[in-house]
């Protein structure tokens, strides 16, 4: 990442604080100050003490001490895609117990990001954790807005390029199920696993408030290839009129805290698989997912949930586990 572009993006007054606090931090001598000549240029000025800060320590003078650097794109895949790389980046955090900078791309000023909700800015990388409900870690984040907007693959191999040779054998906790361990790279490891292992990153919320309640949500999308046909809603809504005594909630397209909600009330979740069902396996709640990914199929039926290619034999999971839930 170049460091001209990231000091491009501070304001006057940035400048002037950040460098005078590393001017103070060092011996301000003549023979020091002049490695920063700018011809009488009082912004440049401020910008080259800043430069040579990074180039001697390697971070940037506003997070001292971190080595842990993330790229984040607030508007880049899914949101379920969004959802696991933070709980990668919190994991990532945990695993080495260290302070990071996030940087995101896009200006704070142009940055709304889309989110199930609303259009919000994204002023910090914390508006996001407390928006998808993670706990927030106990290290520091600093977060840096960059005004290039980056792809989704960019942004992954940036993440994964900064972590190369980084796994330590040692810690077989990080294992995948295959042995693999991605050429020593933790944040691969990491991302890898949420998706094989369900190894999301804690909610903040109670856990497990559906025991006892005869509850069940659902969600099914009308798009892509995972799409469901109106006969199959038809006999969706045969089974909900079958048990009576169970009350359905449909969960909403734009309100993610409701969904939190709704989800804490279940005892398991029917839906399309997608943010839900990885939002419901995060929180613990029993998931029933129907996709066409023989890949996901598998990995959801591994980690003890129910999933299929085939609506019918997932609707006859819920049957069952309705009939269970009555007794």
């Amino acid at each position: 990442m170049e460091i001209d572009y990231i000091i491009n993006d501070y304001s006057l007054r940035e400048l002037q604080i950040i460098s005078s606090r590393i001017l103070s931090e060092h011996e301000a001598t003549n023979n020091f100050i002049k490695h920063f000549k700018a011809d009488h240029d009082s912004h440049q000025f401020y910008k080259n003490v800043i430069k040579w800060y990074v180039k001697e320590y390697e971070h940037f003078p506003e997070a001292p001490f971190v080595d842990l650097y993330f790229n984040y794109g607030p508007n880049n895949g899914g949101l379920g895609d969004r959802f696991i790389m933070v709980s990668a980046f919190l994991s990532v955090m945990d695993y080495f117990d260290r302070d990071s900078v996030i940087y995101i791309s896009g200006s704070k000023e142009r940055n709304r990001w889309e989110n199930h909700s609303e259009k919000l800015l994204c002023e910090n990388f914390y508006q996001i954790i407390d928006f998808f409900h993670f706990k927030r870690p106990k290290n520091k984040i600093t977060t840096v807005h960059l005004n290039k907007k980056l792809s989704w693959s960019e942004t992954y191999e940036m993440n994964k390029s900064n972590y190369e040779n980084t796994y330590h054998k040692e810690l077989k906790k990080l294992s995948l199920p295959n042995g693999d361990n991605y050429l020593n790279n933790v944040f691969d490891i990491v991302h890898n696993k949420i998706w094989t292992d369900g190894t999301y990153w804690p909610i903040d919320c109670k856990i497990g408030l559906g025991g006892g309640r005869k509850n069940v949500c659902y969600m099914f999308y009308d798009k892509d290839k995972d799409k469901v046909t109106e006969k199959q809603r038809m006999n969706i809504e045969i089974l909900i009129r079958k048990f009576p005594e169970i009350t359905f909630f449909p969960l909403e397209d734009f309100n993610y805290s409701r969904n939190v909600e709704l989800l804490q009330m279940s005892n398991f979740i029917f839906a399309t698989e997608g943010m839900w069902t990885h939002l419901s396996r995060a929180m613990k709640v029993n998931t029933v997912a129907q996709t066409t990914s023989a890949s996901i199929n598998k990995e959801i039926n591994n980690q003890g949930h129910f999933s299929s290619p085939r609506f019918d034999k997932c609707l006859t999971k819920v049957e069952n586990l309705c009939i269970d839930l009555m007794k």
